[in-house]
């Protein structure tokens, strides 16, 4: 029996591996009440490190992705397609928020995310959400965590809140 030189092989998959990544993404989906509707926010953050930039920073990258909220039954209630990119040697992280009103129910996020620059590789995310139905008593909205605090006008920012 001959044996075959696996080298070349392996080390072409070696190599290959850095080359092709997935972006490294976080979804944080948080559930809010106002007088008489509630609605929820999807929160989006993607590393800068795991997309891939041009080396000229001429060239811009980013994250393409699809939202799509289902209900029990597996129904598309709501969704999305977004584009978000920039330009520049290093990649900088990118966050986005996203704000969807629902009626009362349980439902399911879905986050189907590629880098602009290699569409291949393609992520998902899922989270469950239940909405409780709307009553009269005091309720609270999900707790959120600071990142950064700074002055801004009322409205002038997805990320501002009061």
């Amino acid at each position: 029996m001959k044996h075959v030189n696996l080298f070349p092989a392996f080390f072409l998959l070696i190599c290959w591996l850095p080359l092709s990544s997935t972006p490294d993404i976080s979804m944080e989906v948080y559930r809010f009440r106002s007088d008489s509707t509630a609605y929820i926010e999807v929160s989006l953050y993607v590393a800068g490190s795991s997309m891939l930039a041009d080396s000229t920073g001429k060239a811009p990258y980013g994250i393409g992705y699809v939202i799509l909220i289902k209900d029990e039954l597996n129904n598309i209630i709501a969704g999305n397609k977004y584009q978000l990119s920039r330009q520049g040697y290093y990649a900088q992280d990118i966050f986005d928020v996203k704000r969807f009103t629902l009626p009362p129910g349980k439902y399911t996020v879905d986050i189907e995310a590629n880098d602009l620059t290699d569409t291949l590789n393609q992520v998902t995310v899922s989270q469950q959400v239940d909405i409780p139905a709307l009553n009269d008593s005091a309720s609270l909205s999900d707790i959120q965590l600071l990142s950064t605090i700074q002055n801004q006008p009322e409205g002038s920012s997805p990320f501002h809140k009061s």
